[in-house]
């Protein structure tokens, strides 16, 4: 397609993303990767963007709807689904208002400015990525309590200045990961583990990578 890309993070995974404009980074694999640290069947990705990581959850064996707000990525699902060997659900819908239930895990990466804060990107793909609009941190994080329900965990990650703008919306995380000097990520949900900091080369930020870019789940595989 004209103006996009078409990348391949993992085995059977097709991503289209616009060739000026927002793009997934290390993220994309740092938070599926810490949240499948522990089991889950049924996911749900808020604030989808592009779909990378709805469309990795899904390699993994995953039943996963993705919620997107913005319009403009539904021409890259339609090429990223036909050319993939997994279909997760990717919706148009506000994070705000979502109201299916009955996840055990939901992610966000969200964006990474409060509205009216941080560098205001020319690009309207990027700034809808990176500042909020329509959704806070806060309408993200309760969004993701409500659809994980009892039982279900819901895994973000946040710039690490926004660590505590996250605990005063949800409460104490039962698991945080430092990666890095900027990143954070936080957990609710699930059994309490020792928060720790971790340089981007270490062997548990690395073994994120390589169980994502592992051959495609039995389950996942499309008949």
């Amino acid at each position: 397609m004209e103006g996009w890309t078409r990348e391949t993070p993992a085995p059977g995974v097709v991503v289209y993303q616009p060739r000026r404009g927002f793009r997934y980074g290390a993220e994309a694999f740092w938070l599926p990767g810490f949240a499948l640290e522990r089991p889950a069947r049924r996911a749900l990705e808020l604030g989808a963007g592009s779909g990378v990581i709805s469309l990795l959850l899904a390699a993994r064996g995953l039943e996963v709807t993705g919620v997107e707000l913005r319009p403009e990525w539904a021409r890259g699902w339609a090429s990223s689904l036909a050319e993939s060997a997994v279909s997760p659900r990717l919706v148009r819908g506000e994070v705000r208002e979502w109201t299916e239930g009955g996840y055990d895990l939901v992610v966000s990466n969200p964006p990474f400015f409060a509205g009216g804060t941080g560098p205001v990107a020319p690009d309207p793909w990027r700034a809808a990525a990176r500042t909020e609009s329509s959704a806070t941190l806060a309408d993200f994080l309760a969004a993701g309590l409500r659809a994980s329900g009892p039982g279900g965990r819901l895994a973000v990650v946040l710039p690490l200045d926004r660590r505590g703008d996250a605990q005063a919306a949800a409460g104490p995380p039962s698991r945080v990961v430092v990666v890095g000097r900027r990143r954070v990520l936080m957990e609710w949900g699930g059994r309490p583990e020792q928060e720790v900091i971790l340089p981007e080369g270490h062997p548990r930020v690395l073994g994120w990578y390589a169980s994502l870019r592992a051959p495609l789940a039995p389950a996942a595989v499309c008949p």
